[in-house]
């Protein structure tokens, strides 16, 4: 019992934090006149901190409960060294960052890990489940895919400033958003059928893939330059999986 009340009161203190980052975070952006070196270091530390405690928190886990976490921590931090490379050619070498980088390698191993993670987590659903709920998901990312292939994916093959090696990278974003959208709309109709109030780590880990989606949709390749106010969203959306993981109830098998 000591134990639990305990560990609620992490939680509530990390969920504390996450606001408060939150406010701090746009609270510059907002101030000052040029936040780029700002935006890069808050979102390098609240990722930074998010791997240390998504590699804590998994240890609460059990065994056979743990692979998903340790795939969400080793994506966090390959996007972390993604930003950190960011960082070092956009502040201290003052330079552009090219396209494609190191960055792209590593962000989008980075969604190739959350990608897995998330497979991982939904395969601890019973099958019974994943037969039901398949025809939605199917119906519900044919539609996602017309909106996201004329508003994210033409424009990108139409743009004749961008090499070919260019375009297929950043083709690949979209590609693991709709790998994020299955999983979303998997974990929804699974808590349409299970309280999700029981299942507090399902919860959390539907809002962080809403709110990273959501950023990603509105994040425009060729403009986008550190200080956006979509910066937060990304280590705020890490900060939920944390949460998930401190959360007690996994899915139910």
């Amino acid at each position: 019992m000591t134990f639990l009340i305990e560990h609620k009161r992490i939680k509530r203190y990390i969920f504390s934090a996450l606001l408060l980052y939150g406010g701090l975070y746009y609270g510059g952006l907002f101030m000052l006149k040029e936040p780029q070196a700002f935006s890069d270091l808050m979102g390098i530390g609240g990722e930074a901190l998010t791997f240390w405690l998504l590699c804590a928190a998994q240890r609460l886990w059990p065994p056979e409960e743990r692979q998903p976490w340790i795939f969400f921590a080793t994506g966090m931090g390959l996007y972390t060294l993604g930003d950190f490379y960011w960082y070092l050619m956009e502040v201290p070498l003052g330079m552009e960052v090219p396209s494609p980088s190191l960055c792209d390698a590593l962000y989008l191993v980075s969604c190739l890990f959350y990608l897995l993670a998330l497979i991982h987590y939904i395969r601890q659903e019973n099958r019974q489940f994943l037969l039901e709920s398949s025809f939605n998901i199917l119906i519900s990312l044919l539609v996602s895919t017309a909106f996201i292939f004329k508003y994210t994916m033409l424009p990108l093959l139409q743009d004749p400033s961008l090499s070919l090696l260019s375009k297929g990278v950043k083709m690949m974003y979209p590609v693991f958003d709709l790998g994020f959208l299955a999983g979303i709309f998997s974990l929804l109709f699974y808590g349409t059928q299970n309280p999700v109030g029981q299942h507090q780590a399902l919860f959390f880990i539907m809002a962080s893939f809403i709110l990273q989606f959501a950023a990603d949709q509105l994040y425009t390749p060729g403009i986008y330059d550190s200080g956006s106010l979509l910066d937060p969203l990304w280590p705020i959306s890490a900060g939920l999986l944390v949460l998930a993981a401190l959360s007690p109830a996994p899915v139910q098998r």
